[in-house]
């Protein structure tokens, strides 16, 4: 509950904008005696500034819902999250324009759980809206609501993580868009999920841990269900869930595994009521199956002294076959050769040339991550569809809706930032100036146009971070796509960053050019090169992809040949043209092209909509 000290007491204080002089050793005073009244919330103007209070609260109640749905006076209650669900429910219904709540962060300040308090308010305004609507609007859903709830922890499932900053960590970006009519009856949700950190599959942290989906399914699965998938070895024993010390297990502990084993059995209680048939159910599990075997098959040479050739080891005969059954494909070795050779035409002659090992453990990577994009990108247009069943919704809805974005927050790993850091960051740098024209920029615009230009706001943008990352032709991100088309490499892509024309302080290259420092708004951070090239030119080899999409896993027919970036979701506008519905996906290319496509798409959603901020 909150403090005493703060239950007795008006709230006008509430708001640190409201004060005389306001600099960071201020707030920072201010936000720490608060935190040390268990109150996690404190406004500073149209914007909420929550602390992660790192224990349970008792500030979440259905009192408390009521309360904040009624309130009016923002002054008369503490600062509160449910605040700003109910603010823009209610700007929503008076301007009949979209809001959106962005909230942002570093990774583990509670992000995902404020998220999860602002929809939750959100969802229960709009299911009680639906007793007053008297016009004869289509109703409420009668399970929406329901369903909304559970979609939150099926999607942590699937996209988030443990890692040494959070051990919950979401590595994807969530939108969630709730649609209202014009009595403020919520008529239908729909989610977009992108930039998925499908590299954490193969090529982890040693230190942190895959995807939560994958230790659930040995957690909670019978030994008997494991065996059907073909998974006969502890989970240890597959090389994406290997601990970094080899003679511990696959969980820290007993408690864990056991938190593990309800989620799996939350998970097969979820998929029914979200949509999931019982033939949907077994392929995705048999998709993720697929992944670990795929990942655990290793080459070998045929003699290692004499010729390149290259076959299975023992053990990876064993997961290609258990692979090729869970696929549901008919030929062991189309498979085999698939992952070990090359088909090439030359003049007209068709010839095939041997893989080396890296080629075709690239080959193999490329292919787990992409089977996992596609059942993620699957799960979502399943979702999608089941929340729209019943509704009249279509792609031409012209409805007000209110947006929550929840997204990875800012990360500066110490001792190891790499190529997934940079793009979280290079995301949270546009989010962040996204906040500030919103908030710096307008006031000093509210100023000029009252006939005040002299006043004072004293801020740092960062224009300029955000022009060295995506301004073309030389910003980080072209320049890396330039390496790309010249096969360059890590080395060569920082050597040409540093030579830019217009140098920028901002980036610092070190180490002979194996790293640089990025100075971002939130700090300066160092990156290892490693590997940037390479994973920004993940490919899917071409006869793979063949072989693939001859499956009869139902994930595998619907989605594979639309690639892992199906966000754009087959089912979610298509109504009865479903084989009409737009496909933007792609097996091929640069990883960028599909990350700024939905970094664009995303601003996109939230310029067209009226911006709250919690921080």
């Amino acid at each position: 509950m909150f403090s005493d000290d703060l239950e007795n007491q008006t709230y006008k204080d509430e708001d640190l904008a409201d004060l005389e002089y306001l600099d960071n050793r201020i707030l920072l005073e201010e936000l720490m005696k608060r935190f040390n009244q268990h109150q996690p919330y404190t406004y500073v103007g149209d914007s909420l500034v929550a602390v992660n209070p790192c224990m349970p609260l008792d500030i979440y109640t259905e009192e408390l819902h009521d309360k904040y749905q009624n309130l009016h006076v923002r002054s008369s209650e503490p600062a509160h999250i449910f605040w700003v669900a109910a603010q823009v429910y209610r700007n929503l219904l008076t301007t009949g324009s979209s809001q959106c709540v962005v909230v942002g962060g570093d990774s583990g300040a509670g992000k995902t759980e404020s998220t999860k308090y602002i929809l939750h308010h959100l969802v229960r305004n709009g299911a009680a809206s639906k007793a007053t609507s008297s016009k004869g609007r289509e109703p409420l859903t009668p399970d929406i609501v329901g369903k909304i709830e559970k979609v939150n922890p099926l999607l942590e499932l699937f996209g988030n993580a443990s890692t040494v900053l959070n051990e919950n960590s979401s590595r994807f970006g969530k939108l969630v868009e709730l649609e209202y009519d014009d009595q403020g009856t919520l008529t239908t949700a729909r989610l977009e999920c992108f930039v998925l950190e499908k590299f954490r599959v193969t090529s982890r942290n040693p230190v942190e841990r895959n995807f939560h989906v994958f230790y659930a399914l040995f957690a909670g699965l019978s030994e008997q269900r494991l065996t059907d998938l073909g998974l006969d070895l502890p989970a240890e024993s597959y090389r994406i869930l290997a601990p970094r010390d080899q003679t511990e297990g696959a969980f820290r502990s007993q408690e864990e595994e056991e938190s593990y084993k309800a989620r799996c059995a939350q998970l097969n209680s979820t998929l029914p009521d979200v949509g999931f048939s019982q033939d949907e159910i077994d392929s995705l599990f048999k998709c993720l199956a697929a992944i670990l075997l795929i990942t655990n098959v290793e080459f070998e040479r045929w003699d290692p002294d004499h010729d390149e050739t290259l076959v299975l080891d023992s053990e990876g005969e064993l997961c290609l076959a258990n692979a090729v059954d869970v696929l549901g494909l008919e030929d062991v070795d189309e498979f085999r050769n698939s992952l070990l050779q090359v088909n090439m035409e030359v003049k007209g002659e068709r010839m095939v040339r041997q893989k080396t090992l890296r080629q075709a453990r690239d080959g193999r990577d490329a292919l787990a991550r992409e089977l996992y994009s596609v059942l993620f990108y699957g799960i979502i247009d399943k979702i999608n569809l089941n929340l729209r069943q019943g509704t009249s919704h279509t792609s031409s809805s012209r409805n007000p809706c209110i947006r929550l974005l929840d997204i990875s927050g800012f990360e500066n790993v110490e001792g190891h930032n790499g190529f997934e850091q940079f793009v979280i960051n290079s995301t949270n740098e546009k989010l962040h100036q996204f906040f500030l024209q919103h908030t710096f920029r307008k006031e000093l615009k509210e100023y000029e146009h009252e006939g005040l230009p002299g006043v004072d706001v004293d801020f740092t943008d960062n224009d300029d971070i955000v022009h060295l990352i995506f301004s073309k032709p030389e910003g980080l991100i072209p320049l890396l796509e330039d390496e790309i088309s010249t096969n360059g490499s890590d080395r060569g892509w920082v050597v040409k960053c540093g030579g830019r024309t217009n140098p920028s302080d901002n980036f610092t290259a070190i180490a002979a050019h194996t790293a640089f420092k990025l100075t971002h708004y939130a700090g300066q951070v160092e990156y290892t090169a490693e590997g940037f090239v390479t994973k920004n030119s993940d490919t899917l080899p071409h006869n793979l992809r063949e072989v693939v999409l001859r499956s009869e896993n139902t994930f595998i027919t619907e989605y594979f040949s639309m690639g892992s970036d199906a966000a754009a979701a087959l089912h979610r506008f298509a109504g009865k043209d479903r084989e009409l519905a737009k496909r933007t996906g792609k097996l091929t290319g640069r990883f960028t092209d599909q990350y700024l496509k939905s970094l664009s798409g995303m601003m996109t959603k939230l310029h067209t909509a009226t911006p709250v901020f919690v921080r």
